[in-house]
């Protein structure tokens, strides 16, 4: 969003601090003008100039005040309840593309979502998504996937990179570990559409739990559920952390509370006996 001259004129003649590397002095006068704005209830303007200082001071490599400059803005527009996805997104997307890929960066994007909206962005999702993959962090990526719309071809290509690290015996693991996060954050079409390009290729019993597990929690079947439980017990426990998922998959489709770990642990315990 653009409010006026005025706050072009205001970086122009700042821009000489940063030539002559004054970068503090910069930052400081961009906070004093944005809360002179905000004083005068010039909130767009206010907006605007963090945003402009902050691409000045990324220019100048200073990262760490140009952050604090962007989040000062977001917040200024979350207070003020103004719409970010229709009066400012653009302008951040400019700014965030822009920005070299850091724990920040990611930091930064994660903020934005959960302030302004109810699920992820895709746009900002699949932009760090992105970024991660070119730096073989897939958990990283994984993360920005996860509620993201529109991700699941994207997600199969970073499956089968990821599971290259992995032994051969092992590269299930990776496949079905992202179907039950699939499961677990109430997305069963995801779910499926990731088992269903694998499944060819993937003949093993942890496979088919997944597979059977998709079915089960379409039709909310606790019976179904714990059976597959105790039938595929050894096949879910090469890896410790599907315990976890399994309870929240539990939770979300055939009425376990989830908050009692308790009761749930002490369920698994049962179906080992």
């Amino acid at each position: 969003m653009i409010s006026g001259g005025k706050v072009q004129q205001l970086l122009e003649k700042s821009e000489h601090l940063l030539k002559e590397n004054r970068y503090y002095e910069f930052e400081q006068k961009i906070k004093t003008f944005s809360s002179r704005f905000l004083s005068s209830d010039k909130v767009p303007e206010a907006v605007e100039l963090l945003f402009g200082g902050a691409v000045k001071l990324f220019e100048v490599k200073d990262d760490g005040a140009a952050y604090g400059l962007i989040n000062m803005a977001i917040t200024t527009i979350k207070e003020k309840s103004l719409d970010f996805d229709k009066l400012y997104k653009k302008n951040f997307l400019n700014i965030f593309n822009a920005i070299q890929y850091s724990k920040e960066k990611l930091e930064l994007g994660l903020k934005v979502m959960a302030m302004f909206y109810k699920e992820q962005d895709r746009e900002i999702s699949m932009l760090c998504a992105e970024e991660a993959l070119k730096k073989e962090e897939y958990h990283i990526v994984q993360k920005f996937l996860l509620k993201c719309e529109d991700s699941n071809k994207f997600a199969v290509s970073m499956l089968q990179q990821w599971m290259k690290l992995g032994e051969p015996q092992e590269r299930d693991l990776f496949v079905v570990r992202y179907i039950l996060m699939k499961l677990a954050v109430h997305r069963p079409a995801d779910a499926k559409f990731i088992y269903d390009a694998f499944r060819k290729e993937m003949k093993t019993p942890l496979m088919n739990f997944a597979g059977l597990l998709i079915k089960a929690a379409e039709l909310h079947s606790t019976k179904a559920f714990e059976v597959l439980l105790k039938g595929y017990e050894v096949s879910y426990d090469r890896d410790p952390s599907f315990a976890k998922i399994l309870r929240k998959i539990g939770s979300v489709y055939f009425g376990y509370a989830s908050e009692n770990e308790t009761m749930f642990s002490g369920f698994f315990k049962m179906l080992s006996n």
